[in-house]
């Protein structure tokens, strides 16, 4: 998305950013990508913590530094494991984080989850599992 550009179910809306939270983490769905200008966040790079779903309701939790080309890969089937025997290609939420060191730990708390845990916060951003795909490609 671009800058001020907010995603609100399956359309967007141009919203004017004056202030998001200095927290790690950034839920993509329901609210912006952007950061308002100056923020230390447009000095670095970003780092992503995503979950896909299968048709079938199977999950997998990731971690990546380029979240577009990580989706084309998990779709076209050269990631093998986990994602490939259960076909998990529907991106259902995404995180930022702000350094590696965060991203992995926030994955690796998110993988620890219990699958309830894990549907609720799913739900929390994205209550009809739309694939967020199309918002980050």
């Amino acid at each position: 998305p671009e800058r001020g550009t907010r995603w609100v179910g399956r359309s967007s809306a141009t919203i004017a950013v004056d202030t998001l939270s200095d927290s790690a983490f950034l839920p993509v769905y329901g609210q912006s990508l952007a950061y308002p200008p100056g923020h230390k966040s447009m000095r670095t790079r970003r780092y992503y913590i995503y979950i896909l779903a299968s048709r079938k309701g199977a999950l997998y939790i990731g971690f990546t530094g380029n979240l577009a080309v990580r989706i084309e890969q998990h779709r076209s089937g050269l990631v093998g494991g986990h994602s490939a025997r259960y076909r998990t290609d529907r991106l259902v939420y995404v995180e930022v984080a702000e350094d590696p060191e965060s991203g992995i730990a926030r994955e690796k708390q998110l993988k620890s989850w219990r699958r309830e845990k894990k549907v609720e916060l799913i739900e929390s951003a994205n209550p009809y599992w739309d694939d967020l795909a199309a918002q980050v490609v």
